[in-house]
């Protein structure tokens, strides 16, 4: 990787991966935000969406879930204002972190 011009990863390899990490190998989440902070940090050549990355890290910091974030985030550049959803606890998270969100309820 040190000799490429360039190492492209797209988000949903990151979305996979934390996926993977925290499921398969119960890695915790603040042990998943040091571990992708380091690697992101730590490769110059490295290329990525650094805003959607930027808002998943933040809600791995606070113990949510990374793909929540990365969906909340995309929805809202794509003109959504409320995130909605079942799972109450991704609507807490992303409530904490100033987002507007709206718990639907199964029946």
């Amino acid at each position: 990787m040190q000799n490429a011009d360039k190492i492209i990863i797209p988000t949903s390899v990151f979305v996979e991966t934390v996926w993977v990490l925290s499921y398969a190998y119960k890695i915790a989440k603040q042990d998943l935000y040091d571990l992708l902070s380091d690697f992101i940090f730590g490769v110059d050549n490295l290329v990525i969406q650094q805003d959607e990355i930027a808002k998943g890290l933040q809600m791995l910091k606070i113990g949510g879930d990374f793909a929540d974030m990365i969906n909340a985030y995309a929805g809202n550049l794509a003109g959504g204002q409320v995130f909605v959803s079942f799972d109450k606890k991704a609507c807490q998270k992303l409530e904490r972190l100033g987002l507007n969100t709206w718990l639907l309820e199964s029946e």
